[in-house]
């Protein structure tokens, strides 16, 4: 008996846990594709997005894209990297926006819709790495390199 509440607490945890972290495409575009967005639009995309951290809390900074979902979607076609992950790289280049908070905002803990951020910092001909789920759908922002 003791077994068989402990496996429900177990179940009833893992679920709690894996909707909490709700990583699909929706989510992914929210925060990460921006065709039109300016570095000077950080702080009202971000605010305005609703892009936070899980408690609330403003990101201290965010990386967008500027290119359509489709494009993106694209990298989801390049080998994996690693057979064990989820990881893509783009074989091409992307224009990218890449967002920090201000250092003031950042000491003051600041709650969203109340994050600043600083002008963002244009970054050309960026390969990017993203995570895509099994359907081929970009789920996750890793990095852009060359840093």
């Amino acid at each position: 008996m003791k077994i068989s509440i402990f496996a429900g607490v177990l179940l009833i945890s893992a679920a709690v846990l894996s909707d909490k972290v709700k990583h699909d495409v929706a989510w992914f575009t929210n925060q990460h594709i921006a065709d039109e967005m300016h570095e000077s639009d950080c702080a009202n995309v971000i605010n305005g997005r609703g892009i936070m951290k899980d408690n609330g809390g403003c990101k201290w900074s965010n990386t967008f894209i500027k290119a359509s979902l489709d494009t993106v979607t694209g990298v989801c076609k390049t080998p994996l990297l690693n057979p064990k992950s989820n990881l893509h790289r783009s074989t091409g280049t992307f224009t990218l926006i890449h967002c920090e908070q201000t250092k003031e905002m950042a000491q003051k803990k600041a709650k969203s819709p109340d994050c600043e951020y600083k002008e963002g910092e244009v970054k050309t001909e960026k390969t990017i790495v993203i995570g895509c789920d099994t359907k081929g759908n970009p789920i996750h922002f890793e990095e852009f390199e060359p840093k």
